[in-house]
């Protein structure tokens, strides 16, 4: 992984099957590639955690959240109960026609052409 362009740090514990990626400002690397790489290794993808710069798109009644830099696009899954305020006022954000933001979730990565993104 410290081979990908645009990888600042890598720690992994294979006792908790977990890889920390900290990546470089300004990168284009994508989660998709990431996910390539670590599947190349022989490790399974499940889940990431994210922290990412970008903005909120609405597509219909659906949003998706594309990342700076690399374009990479995560449709946005509704969490229930006090999530789903969450959800709701990133619905508004994307009304602002493309506003800056960082947002944190979770990505499913059990289908790399469909990836889902469960904002925190």
């Amino acid at each position: 992984m410290q081979k990908v362009e645009g990888v600042a740090s890598v720690r992994v514990s294979l006792n908790e099957g977990l890889t920390v990626l900290d990546l470089k400002p300004s990168n284009n690397v994508t989660l998709a590639h990431l996910r390539e790489v670590i599947r190349n290794n022989g490790f399974v993808t499940k889940e990431a955690q994210v922290t990412a710069n970008g903005i909120v798109l609405a597509t219909g009644s659906d949003l998706v959240f594309e990342v700076a830099g690399s374009k990479e696009r995560f449709s946005l899954k509704r969490r229930t109960g006090q999530q789903g305020a969450r959800f709701d006022e990133l619905r508004e954000r994307a009304k602002t026609n493309g506003a800056a933001l960082t947002l944190s979730g979770s990505v499913d990565m059990s289908d790399p052409k469909a990836m889902k993104m469960t904002p925190q």
